[in-house]
């Protein structure tokens, strides 16, 4: 059970992610945009010394965009 419960979660958060990038503000930076960071991102993947946080980083690195402010990439991190 403990299994299918991380799978529930990690669902939750992803549904999240999704969400915040199909905002209407998000013109730009939306889910295609991440995916296609993401598949670039493979072909350089065994260069990097730390992946996990630049896969990390593309996931996150405009999830907060109000366009109201300016620091949407400082709160994003």
């Amino acid at each position: 059970m403990g299994d299918l419960a991380i799978e529930a979660n990690q669902e939750r958060e992803f549904e999240k992610i999704e969400a915040a990038y199909g905002e209407p503000a998000h013109a730009y930076h939306t889910m295609a945009h991440i995916i296609a960071c993401l598949h670039t991102f493979v072909a350089a993947r065994h260069l990097a010394t730390a992946p996990e946080r630049i896969e990390l980083a593309i996931w996150f690195h405009d999830i907060v965009y109000d366009t109201r402010r300016g620091d949407n990439e400082d709160r994003s991190a």
